[in-house]
């Protein structure tokens, strides 16, 4: 398949449908499907929504609040950004968007440090949330 082509993003298309298909079956609720995006406006990915900041964001809720509630994240390619269906579900919003604010002038993340700030917080919140309180440098 030739990448931009017709079949090409047909492909690519069922494929994440199934991909969000199996997060369902895995417990996780499209309203907890995050795509990480380069700002707070949503409209690099032409989200329907704006985005939020990453530790505004409650990692761990489910609908049973005795229960941790799953998510899931979504990265971009370096330069690239999301890919089509990506941005396709924040348009349509079937997913949200999350971001990392920067300072003023800086001009991005990369995707790697991005996931781990991220990552870092929601593991974070599950140590603030543990029954076994660890204590956090």
């Amino acid at each position: 398949l030739e990448i931009g082509s017709p079949k090409y993003q047909k492909t690519e298309e069922a494929a994440f449908d199934k991909l969000l298909k199996l997060m369902g079956h895995c417990g996780v609720d499209n309203d907890r499907i995050f795509a990480a995006t380069m700002d707070d406006s949503g409209n690099e990915t032409t989200a329907s929504r704006k985005s939020i900041p990453y530790f505004n964001v409650d990692w761990l809720r489910h609908s049973d609040k005795r229960k941790v509630g799953a998510s899931a994240l979504i990265l971009g390619k370096e330069g690239e950004g999301l890919r089509l269906p990506v941005r396709r579900a924040l348009k349509q919003g079937k997913i949200s968007t999350v971001h990392v604010p920067m300072a003023p002038g800086t001009e991005s993340l990369n995707a790697a440090v991005c996931g781990s700030v991220i990552m870092f917080e929601r593991m974070r919140q599950w140590l603030c949330n543990n029954e076994n309180k660890a204590e956090i440098y």
